[in-house]
């Protein structure tokens, strides 16, 4: 297996590999797709729950769109997650790769997400590192496993509660496989350090390259 490629070489699967949830809601935070020279689009259906108490145990569907370049990638991406009454939830994120190495390479960014459900307003600003690589696995085929430690600043407000506002730190890791034909799949898990019971998430994601070099 080889490790590395050529940026121009593996930048249409990582992008087709990545998921697009945008730090939504009731989703795994997921590095922003990093690419090579040319900008590329990709456009993904998005599955996230929670996985114990902490996290709210709920479902979430959404849609989201990526757009990478050369050195600045973004997401953005609106969802439904399916508490007693749905709610919606839509967020974006920015990053920039600092870091080009043989075995992996480091990226920054940071996002926010918004959900208000009934009377109150919840906010999400997440801020990390990612670290990213790229394995060739046959027939064209790439596997992009990537960690993403981070802090996770949340505000939740509402008319009849004081606002309150936390800093906690928190960790994602996930892999991507692009396939043939532009599409690509995603896999991530995502753990919170809050007070209490962590919140623990899972997110799958199905992406679609939208065009060629443009």
């Amino acid at each position: 297996m080889k490790y590395r490629l050529t940026l121009a070489a593996f930048a249409l699967s990582i992008l087709a590999a990545a998921p697009a949830s945008a730090q939504l809601a009731n989703f795994p935070v997921t590095p922003v797709p990093m690419m090579g020279e040319a900008p590329q689009s990709s456009a993904s259906f998005n599955y996230g729950r929670g996985l114990n108490s902490g996290s709210g145990e709920e479902n979430a569907f959404g849609l989201g769109y990526a757009r990478t370049g050369a050195t600045i990638g973004f997401t953005v991406g609106a969802a439904i997650v399916t508490y007693d009454s749905s709610e919606f939830t839509f967020g974006g994120q920015v990053g920039t790769q600092v870091y080009a190495g043989e075995m992996f390479d480091i990226g920054v960014q940071g996002g926010f997400g918004f959900m208000s459900p009934g009377d109150l307003t919840w906010l999400h600003f997440p801020i990390g590192a990612s670290f990213n690589s790229e394995v060739e696995v046959g027939d064209g085929t790439m596997l992009n496993p990537w960690f993403m430690p981070r802090f996770s600043i949340t505000n939740l407000s509402g008319d009849d509660i004081d606002s309150r506002t936390e800093f906690d730190p928190g960790i994602s890791a996930g892999v991507g496989m692009a396939l043939s034909g532009g599409f690509g799949i995603s896999a991530a898990l995502d753990w919170l350090l809050v007070d209490g019971s962590d919140p623990f998430l899972l997110g799958f994601g199905v992406s679609y390259l939208i065009g060629g070099a443009n």
